[in-house]
């Protein structure tokens, strides 16, 4: 089941929901107010700190002083 963020077009109530299937997105109601006007938001993939490639850097891992 995914885990969609929305927003409340009323209430501005920031939350998450899952979701059984994209067709259930539009019965989503806002926890706060009961308002059945809000807005799926982007959801971003969290990434690798430090890297926005996915790769580390050997130098910056090593802890030989030699």
């Amino acid at each position: 089941m995914p885990l969609y963020g929305f927003i409340c077009d009323d209430c501005a109530e920031d939350f998450e929901e899952l979701v059984m299937s994209s067709s259930k997105v539009d019965a989503v109601v806002c926890p706060a107010c009961g308002s059945n006007k809000v807005q799926r938001q982007l959801s971003l993939v969290a990434g690798i700190k430090g890297s926005s490639s996915g790769t580390t850097n050997s130098a910056s891992c090593s802890t030989g002083g030699g």
